[in-house]
């Protein structure tokens, strides 16, 4: 098996695998808010995570995507905008356990992980499935998936009263790119 082979089937592997959880994650925060359930599902979305910054240079290393400076740049800032919503995740279940957090996200360098990790994330996502729907391959209804499930996404933080609602659709939109394009990684 060579690395190439290895790193496209893994990555494979887990987009499909954080694709779904991803959604199901988001889905189950319909369910409640309870103590067990906040944990649970932030831990989740906290692997999910974790996994995504393997998916994207797995993804970026493929034929799937056009290589150049804006596929890279939209790489970067996926991978750092994970790593540091990966962060803020692990603390929120933290706070979930509870911990008291409320002066961490207040501290200055916290506060500017809390502001622009988030940014970074949508940023990077943003610009890598453009970049995807611009390729020449099948890629193009990922790329088109995950660009929509980013802005659905975010824009549940700016309409708070249905954010819920707003996570899951972009968490559905988001996950199915993910799970297309970790089967055509596993081709």
């Amino acid at each position: 098996m060579s690395n190439e082979y290895s790193i496209r089937f893994i990555g494979g592997i887990l987009s499909v695998a954080s694709g779904v959880l991803l959604f199901f994650t988001h889905l189950f925060g319909l369910i409640g808010s309870t103590e067990l359930i906040t944990i649970f599902s932030k831990s989740i979305v906290l692997f999910a995570h974790l996994m995504m910054v393997f998916v994207f240079i797995a993804i970026y290393e493929s034929e799937l995507v056009r290589k150049g400076l804006v596929t890279m740049v939209g790489m970067i800032f996926s991978v750092f905008g994970t790593m540091l919503v990966s962060a803020i995740v692990y603390v929120e279940i933290a706070g979930a356990s509870g911990v008291e957090m409320e002066h961490v996200f207040k501290a200055p360098v916290a506060s500017t992980i809390f502001l622009n990790g988030p940014l970074m994330f949508v940023f990077g996502m943003i610009l890598f499935g453009i970049q995807l729907i611009r390729s020449d391959s099948s890629s193009r209804l990922a790329g088109l998936l995950l660009v929509l499930g980013t802005i659905v996404f975010a824009t549940g933080s700016i309409v708070i009263d249905a954010e819920i609602i707003f996570s899951v659709i972009g968490s559905a939109l988001t996950g199915s790119g993910f799970v297309q394009l970790g089967l055509m990684l596993k081709r």
